[in-house]
């Protein structure tokens, strides 16, 4: 057997008769411990150990002569006396002792709370500089906080190609704070955002007044529904973002009183004087379907008109969403159990995941 040379070192097996007789000598590879076969001068090196050669050192300073623990095979460039000096040998050690680090939820609170110090001891707002106007000064400072009021109803911001609702822009649209947008489907994969919005200005004021008691006091309306005619379907586009987008709402405290989600059975309290935020999910920039009049329409898969109600949520739903809410204020919250599963399946059962309500959270068609 001969071995490339250039694929590593070359290997002639040919030489060695014990591998091809029968009755050859087996001392050619396995030499006897107590009878060694002459060691060519030229390796004698590899059988001598290293030691680290005495240099110059300041004065009251010390040479070492610890061994370099390194193998003859080892790459030299990769080898260095600092490598094994007391000193890394001092810095292995306490790296490893460090490597011990306590994770339970007080050490993990501990290490978090103390990342922000200047928040305990205050923010002197008169260092406080613009980056580009010097000149401009801090007159007050404000915390930052999740809003409870806001935080179950999914934000999206949509870019319309125009104002909907056919309308002149000097003329007011109340309509267009209560439209319906709704996603749509089709069974070949294709997708497209279909606009309502309500008949009149009379319904869109009516429809208003019946989700502002019925969200508040979570009880259905009873009237009739409200009826939204489709006005147009767009293509959407979602638009890539630098960063996250949030919306701030500013609050100096003067704000009446407010429940703080709907549904929950908290109290109604005026919260403290602050910055409350609400994280953008997506940005979208939508234009206008072209049609084509020379395909069909499909009307299984077309719907003009959406008549829109509220209930009142369930006790499942009223569930999840006081365990959200929880989550969203108590900066202790531990997470309890979950829902059962009959009322997940039941929270499933009456939701339409591809309807979305500006100002609204649960309709009924």
């Amino acid at each position: 057997m001969v071995v490339d040379a250039e694929m590593g070192m070359p290997l002639d097996l040919s030489r060695y008769e014990c591998l091809w007789q029968e009755g050859g000598d087996p001392l050619q590879l396995n030499p006897d411990p107590e009878n060694l076969p002459p060691i060519d001068p030229k390796d004698e090196f590899m059988l001598e150990g290293f030691t680290m050669q005495a240099g110059p050192t300041r004065p009251g300073g010390h040479t070492s002569s610890q061994p370099l623990q390194v193998s003859w095979l080892r790459r030299t460039e990769y080898v260095t006396a600092k490598d094994s000096s007391p000193r890394m040998t001092m810095l292995s050690k306490r790296g490893a002792e460090e490597a011990n680090v306590d994770i339970s939820r007080e050490a993990q609170i501990r290490d978090v709370e103390a990342t922000f110090p200047p928040s305990y001891h205050g923010i002197d707002i008169t260092e406080i500089r613009h980056p580009a106007r010097p000149a401009r000064r801090a007159v007050e400072v404000f915390e930052v906080l999740p809003d409870p009021e806001t935080f179950a109803t999914a934000t999206d911001i949509f870019r319309f190609p125009e104002r909907p609702g056919e309308r002149p822009l000097v003329q007011e649209d109340p309509r267009l704070d209560c439209a319906v947008i709704r996603p749509v489907v089709l069974d070949d994969g294709e997708t497209f955002i279909a606009y309502y919005l309500p008949r009149d200005d009379a319904s869109a004021a009516e429809l208003k007044q019946r989700r502002d008691f019925a969200l508040e006091m979570n009880l259905s309306a009873d009237d009739k529904p409200v009826a939204f005619d489709l006005v147009r379907n767009y293509e959407s586009k979602v638009l890539p973002g630098e960063g996250t987008e949030l919306v701030l709402f500013f609050d100096n405290g003067d704000l009446p009183a407010h429940v703080d989600a709907v549904g929950t059975t908290r109290e109604p309290e005026s919260r403290q004087k602050g910055v409350y935020y609400k994280l953008v999910d997506t940005r979208r920039a939508l234009k206008r379907k072209r049609v084509d009049p020379n395909e069909p329409t499909d009307y299984s898969t077309k719907t003009d008109v959406i008549n829109l109600s509220y209930r009142a949520m369930d006790e499942g739903e009223l569930k999840e969403r006081e365990a959200e809410l929880e989550e969203l204020i108590n900066p202790f919250y531990e997470p309890q159990e979950e829902l059962d599963q009959d009322d997940a399946e039941k929270v499933e059962s009456v939701r339409d995941p591809a309807i979305d309500v500006f100002g609204a959270d649960d309709m009924d068609f």
